[in-house]
């Protein structure tokens, strides 16, 4: 059984390093992680960050690439909330949140 997650990101960046807020919710609007902050740094079409809870404490690292539009993000490492909410892969795509 394979379960469809949304993925939702924000990010910010200040040359080749990358804050933001990270968040999943299960499609059937059955379970939603808390707001996660993430930090690392991007080089070129790819990057990594680091994956912090609201108190600060790590909760996993992600890989994050850039392709055909589109932000692939692959889990690399993962631990408490962050393993049981957050899918292991996703494809994110823009959106124009005015639209929301």
């Amino acid at each position: 059984m394979t379960a469809q997650y949304l993925v939702d990101i924000i990010l910010k960046s200040d040359g080749t390093k990358l804050s933001g807020e990270l968040q999943s919710f299960n499609q059937a609007g059955e379970d939603q992680s808390p707001s996660f902050s993430i930090a690392g740094e991007f080089t070129g079409e790819q990057g990594t960050v680091e994956i912090f809870d609201q108190s600060g404490a790590a909760l996993g690292k992600a890989e994050l690439t850039l392709a055909n539009g589109a932000l692939e993000l692959k889990m690399l490492e993962a631990a408490g909330l962050v393993q049981e909410t957050v899918p292991t892969q996703a494809t994110l795509y823009p959106i124009d949140a005015a639209e929301f």
